[in-house]
């Protein structure tokens, strides 16, 4: 900070005091958006009127950004046909500044990445649960699976854990294991067989055992003393079979590519398959299922559109939360910012209600508590907020500073005649100046991401005639 005395001397319209104005400038840079407080070299005594000479910002901030008020995250639900059941999706965006094809972009490698992902959090006891949120729940010390919530509810042991088809239903019978000879299974242990009609059913260990075939698994079952059947919907997606199986056109398989083990659907009919002649990873046979959610943007109307994706299965739906309210601090909120409102129905395709607002408000303000306590507007504010004639300050705004730039660069405002006015008659003296950049809407502080700004001021100072040289 440096204080720099001007000789210039300007005089006050109060003639009948024959009083002066002595002017200094003060030039501030200053470490962050955050609330700084500087003490003065010299305190300045006497102050009729500040005047806002320039102000340099970065614009450094991020729209969609995972500190403070979150913008970064939302959710979708999308409704899987094929394994009839809704699955919660939930997506962060990379904090940052888009474009709406960037974002687009973005965000169509980031649902693929979410619907490919199949980790869950472990359930836990005592946690309020929301339909759509998935666990990961190990039945009675056997193997772990993960169960999708039907019934919002606040978990307890024994009452309402994944074991409870009332408040949870199994995510997909593709996570549900083939029934293996010769390994141990607990009470409520779940494992699939798939018949030569390539239908599958789902067992449910009734009591621990070591599996034998012909003794004890699913098809022999004497007296139906160790295996219970139930009725999860979906079929499952098996394994892709090399031992010569005959596959159709629309079959869905696994296959690991040497990579990741991936999804592919068969687009030509073939009997038998082969290993290195038909296997999915051969395009004349099959192809990869890519992610059923696509984003789209339009520039003519700076709109986004979320849309089941061409290919997908015709009865698969998207929607959102149930309402999204705009301004509103959500979790959600990155819906706001990219323009919808309200979708309360699964949909093939939802269009943003409004155009997108990437780069958020078109003002930021400059707090100062110390700079506005008995002040007033001057008479420059018609061209920011189409109002002339003095007008008291609220909320500490010391100057409102327009955003007339994109992100990554300098928002520079050099106001010709905005000023602050005192009380008249009040002998304001300034021993500190607090700063602060603000949010209009929010009043959250302006996170500049380790950049800093400046600010020059033109302070008057009343000086009477006798004190003059």
């Amino acid at each position: 900070m440096s204080l720099i005395a001007v000789d210039e001397l300007v005089k006050l319209l109060n003639e009948e005091e024959f009083e002066r104005e002595n002017v200094r400038y003060v030039a501030l840079n200053l470490d962050g958006g955050s609330l700084q407080r500087l003490k003065l070299n010299t305190p300045l005594a006497d102050i009729s009127h500040i005047q806002v000479q320039s102000v340099q910002i970065p614009f450094s901030w991020y729209r969609f950004k995972d500190t403070g008020i979150q913008t970064n995250l939302f959710n979708i639900f999308w409704f899987d046909s094929l394994n009839n059941e809704e699955i919660k999706l939930e997506i962060e965006i990379e904090p940052g500044n888009y474009s709406g094809t960037d974002l687009a972009f973005q965000l169509n490698g980031t649902i693929q990445s979410s619907i490919g992902d199949s980790e869950a959090p472990k359930w836990k006891n005592a946690k309020a649960y929301i339909i759509g949120d998935t666990v990961l729940y190990n039945w009675t010390g056997g193997l772990e699976y993960q169960f999708i919530c039907n019934t919002a509810h606040t978990s307890d042991l024994g009452v309402n854990d994944p074991q409870n088809t009332a408040f949870w239903t199994i995510k997909g019978l593709g996570l549900v294991p083939d029934w293996v000879n010769a390994i141990g299974y607990f009470t409520n242990d779940l494992v699939k067989i798939e018949d030569p009609a390539n239908v599958f059913t789902i067992y449910t260990a009734l009591q621990d055992h070591v599996s034998s075939t012909g003794v004890n698994d699913p098809a022999t079952n004497p007296a139906g003393a160790f295996w219970g059947t139930e009725n999860f919907p979906g079929p499952a997606y098996p394994d892709w079979d090399e031992q010569n199986k005959g596959y159709i056109a629309g079959d869905r398989v696994t296959y690991n590519d040497g990579d990741d083990e991936k999804l592919y659907v068969c687009i030509q009919t073939h009997d038998p398959s082969e290993l290195d002649t038909n296997d999915p990873s051969f395009p004349a046979f099959w192809t990869e299922v890519q992610s059923p959610i696509e984003v789209l943007y339009f520039e003519s109307t700076g709109k986004f559109t979320f849309q089941i994706s061409e290919g997908a299965p015709a009865a698969d739906r998207i929607r959102f939360d149930d309402v999204i309210l705009p301004g509103v601090a959500l979790d959600n909120d990155a819906l706001d910012v990219m323009g919808f409102t309200v979708n309360t129905a699964p949909q093939t395709s939802i269009v943003s209600n409004n155009a997108a607002n990437l780069t958020g408000s078109n003002i930021i303000n400059v707090h100062s508590n110390e700079l506005t306590r008995g002040s007033y507007y001057g008479s420059s504010l018609e061209n920011i907020s189409g109002t002339r004639g003095e007008i008291i300050t609220e909320n500490n705004i010391f100057f409102p500073v327009p955003v007339n730039v994109n992100p990554s660069y300098v928002v520079v405002e050099r106001p010709t005649d905005f000023f602050i006015k005192y009380d008249k008659g009040s002998k304001r003296r300034i021993d500190n100046i607090d700063l602060e950049l603000k949010y209009p809407n929010d009043g959250e502080t302006v996170d500049l991401n380790g950049l800093g700004w400046s600010i020059i001021l033109k302070i008057f100072q009343k000086v009477k005639r006798t004190d003059l040289v």
